[in-house]
């Protein structure tokens, strides 16, 4: 299986030349909710369960001071390597092409990287814009931490209503799991989309980010690098495509508007080094 990589043929010619790709800081993606969907299905699934508004307010302050510390880096894909919406979008208008990666040597490449502990992540994941599934996919998290706000976990005591030292030691232990099952819910921030979104058919390799760290700790932010565009600054890490004994792209879709002989793209792909890379022209009729 292959999932594709719009793009300009300028960052095209950068993927084939340097053999690596850039995973960029999804939060400056062009979905406004990027990294911030979570919080619609975690109010929906709360109005399901009957949480109180302001027991829903206090969880929201946790659930977005996780949203604010954590970060995430992707490369973004299609399962579909011909699709209008897509040149349209991140192609040049068309213009560009799609790149055919192989979807089981981003896997391999994925776990080569977590089996090495490299510092910089970078799992492959199917995005989820089905909202029943995504809902399901927190649900274990949601469930731990809506049963310990019922006992307690979030209760503040007051001189109206004080505590033992029994409780106390009971509350503190409750909200450090509460606490937890937020910290867990990080892994879906920017695996999750806006339904709106779902003919894009994305895959991400994504790795996930610290932005900030206190008592004046550096975030992961400043071991990245940094490319400028139009209206923003974009930090971002290079994952390099190691040879792991199978091909890492195996075809290229040119763009409906890229008007390079075939012929020209096959020669630049054998002088780096690519060989069996199958290039075609898009099908798509848009000029």
């Amino acid at each position: 299986m292959n999932l594709y990589h719009y793009c300009s043929n300028r960052s095209f010619l950068s993927i084939i030349e340097t053999r690596e790709i850039l995973a960029s800081e999804l939060s400056l993606s062009n979905d406004l909710l990027e990294g911030r969907w979570i919080r619609n299905i975690f109010l929906e699934y709360c109005n399901e369960k009957n949480v109180s508004s302001y027991d829903q307010q206090d969880l929201l302050r946790h659930l977005d001071s996780l949203i604010a510390f954590s970060g995430g880096a992707g490369f973004c894909m299609s399962a579909d390597g011909d699709l209008l919406s897509q040149w349209r979008g991140y192609a040049d208008d068309g213009a560009g092409v799609s790149i055919g990666f192989s979807k089981e040597y981003l896997e391999t490449l994925g776990e080569r990287k977590r089996d090495r502990g490299d510092k910089f992540n970078a799992a492959l994941t199917q995005i989820e814009y089905n909202k029943a599934r995504q809902k399901e996919l927190v649900a274990e998290q949601m469930d731990q931490i809506l049963e310990l706000l019922k006992v307690g976990a979030m209760r503040i005591p007051t001189l109206l209503t004080p505590e033992t030292e029994e409780e106390t030691a009971r509350r503190k232990e409750n909200f450090s799991k509460i606490m937890l099952q937020f910290f867990l819910l990080f892994f879906h921030l920017y695996s999750i989309k806006n339904p709106a979104f779902a003919e894009e058919r994305e895959w991400r390799i994504i790795s996930h980010l610290v932005r900030r760290r206190s008592r004046g700790a550096d975030s992961d932010l400043s071991a990245m690098d940094f490319r400028a565009d139009t209206d923003r600054i974009i930090p971002f890490r290079r994952i390099p495509l190691e040879d792991l004994g199978r091909p890492a792209i195996t075809g290229i879709i040119l763009g409906p508007k890229n008007i390079t002989p075939s012929e020209i793209v096959d020669a630049f792909l054998k002088k780096h080094g690519w060989t069996n890379v199958a290039v075609q022209q898009s099908k798509a009729s848009y000029r």
